[in-house]
């Protein structure tokens, strides 16, 4: 029989900051907690990096709407979600939360999706 381990209430490994990816059109990644701004078309990455014991359950949800993979959004076995060709009703609040029998905790990333315009002189 091996070791036992104690259980741990979940953490998720966060950054603060902002991405401001408005002067290229390119696909935007980081850790949940960062504010990201990015065009439409494009693609958005938020990890959501977890520890605990037991292993949490990763669970995604934007505006406090539940999200799924399906369509555009693809949400991977390790808690990284992925919003694919960007519009501008992606925009909003994305909470990742982690759950375990000992406790549960969240960490949200504030997403804005531009138009990008194009003038005719």
């Amino acid at each position: 029989m091996g070791p036992v381990s104690e259980p741990v209430v979940p953490r998720i490994t966060s950054d603060t900051g902002t991405i401001d990816a408005l002067d290229k059109r390119q696909a935007v990644s980081s850790s949940v907690g960062m504010t990201v701004q990015t065009f439409t078309g494009t693609s958005v990455t938020l990890k959501c990096q977890t520890e605990g014991s037991p292993k949490p359950v990763v669970s995604w949800s934007k505006n406090g709407q539940s999200l799924a993979s399906k369509g555009r959004i693809s949400i991977s076995v390790d808690g990284t979600l992925t919003v694919r060709n960007t519009r501008a009703q992606d925009t909003g609040r994305y909470k990742c939360s982690a759950k375990n029998a000992i406790g549960e905790t969240s960490e949200a990333s504030s997403v804005y999706i531009r138009c990008e315009y194009t003038y005719f002189t």
